[in-house]
């Protein structure tokens, strides 16, 4: 499913250690942005928040 944009899933699952690496490859955007606009972010513990974080960011 994920070789192809035509059958891949708009939304996967991740472990946290592999996740920056497939962004800079493309293959995944971050979803940050969209996070933060719907305060989604107070949903989640702080040790997950900062799991989930990009490397961009601090």
């Amino acid at each position: 499913m994920m070789r192809s944009a035509r059958t891949a899933p708009d939304l996967v699952h991740e472990d946290t250690f592999r996740i920056n690496s497939d962004i800079r490859a493309g293959h995944s955007r971050p979803l940050d942005d969209h996070i933060a606009e719907r305060g989604a972010w107070d949903q989640f513990v702080p040790t997950a928040r900062e799991a989930a974080r990009a490397e961009d960011r601090g």
